[in-house]
C-alpha cells in the first residue's frame, strides 16, 4: 500500500513480486515515460535509454503482468497527477 511516490512502487512491486495478496494505491503516478515525453532536452540519446529503463518498470505499461488484485484511488480533482493518466 502507498500514496503517490509509494503508490507507483507499490503497483510496480505488484509487477514484480510473485505471492503478494494485494496492492492498493493512493493517487499513484502510473506512467513514467509520459513525463519525459516533455523533456526533451537532455539529448534525443539520454531520453531514449532513459525512457526504455523506465518503460520496464512503469506500473501502465506492465499491468498485463500484476498477478495479485490491485485497487487504486485517485481523485478527478488531483492537480499534480491528472485521473486521466491512471488509465
Amino acid at each position: 500500500m502507498g500514496h503517490s511516490s509509494a503508490g507507483t512502487l507499490a503497483l510496480a512491486l505488484g509487477h514484480r513480486m510473485q505471492g503478494l495478496k494485494g496492492v492498493v494505491a493512493y493517487a499513484p503516478v502510473t506512467s513514467f515515460v509520459a513525463p519525459l515525453l516533455v523533456m526533451n532536452s537532455a539529448g534525443p540519446e539520454s531520453v531514449e535509454a532513459f525512457k526504455e529503463f523506465l518503460g520496464v518498470y512503469s506500473p501502465k505499461d506492465n499491468v498485463g503482468g500484476v498477478l495479485c488484485p490491485v485497487m487504486v484511488f485517485h481523485s478527478p480533482a488531483d492537480k499534480v497527477v491528472p485521473a486521466f493518466d491512471i488509465g
